[in-house]
């Protein structure tokens, strides 16, 4: 399996601009609360975190376990109140003015990121915009050099709230050298980018 710095490497070269990163704090967990009110409504209504949403964040934990525990125990700490707050949601606002108001919130902040996050705030490389992450298939761990198997495909394509997360900890002054060994992997990333060559090499 590939490791949470050459995951994590691969993901931050393409969120490294601070206006992009600053869109991807707000956007990313409100897509994550959309999704988990459309996911509320396959549960038991009347709790707020027994619902397919809940389920959804702890597989999306167990599974980014595989490569950070410690990161992924955070990021359930803050999932599940988006769970709970989605369920509340889902008991106390009718669904005619819940599910139309959730879709266009969802549609917006997938809009905000990938449009003007990735293509106009984002730095360039090799003269292409940031989409290039989601056009060469990097977002699903497809081209990136190494021979990968699926569960580096789900890490891969569910690493945003990772990253998040990491940062955050990082705010807080902890996981210094993880995000040490992150950056270096990043500014690897980068170099074999801008020569052309696919993004990660197998480590000796």
């Amino acid at each position: 399996m590939l490791t949470a710095a050459q995951h994590l490497g691969l993901y931050t070269a393409f969120h490294r601009a601070p206006g992009n990163q600053r869109l991807h704090a707000v956007f990313v967990p409100l897509i994550l609360l959309t999704g988990a009110v459309f996911l509320a409504y396959l549960g038991d209504r009347s709790t707020v975190l027994l619902h397919a949403g809940t389920a959804l964040a702890l597989a999306l934990c167990g599974l980014l376990a595989c490569i950070d525990r410690l990161g992924a125990c955070a990021l359930l700490s803050w999932l599940l109140p988006l769970c709970a707050l989605a369920g509340s949601a889902v008991r106390l606002v009718p669904s005619a003015w819940l599910l139309p108001l959730a879709a266009a919130v969802h549609a917006f902040a997938w809009a905000i990121t990938v449009c003007v996050g990735h293509r106009h705030i984002e730095p360039r490389l090799r003269g292409e915009d940031s989409n290039l992450y989601f056009r060469s298939g990097y977002f699903t761990a497809r081209g990136v050099g190494l021979h990968v198997g699926l569960i580096d495909r789900l890490i891969q394509f569910n690493i945003a709230p990772l990253s998040l997360t990491h940062d955050g900890l990082v705010r807080l002054g902890l996981r210094r050298e993880a995000e040490r060994n992150i950056a270096r992997e990043r500014a690897e990333v980068l170099a074999r980018l801008q020569r052309g060559e696919p993004p990660l090499i197998r480590r000796r």
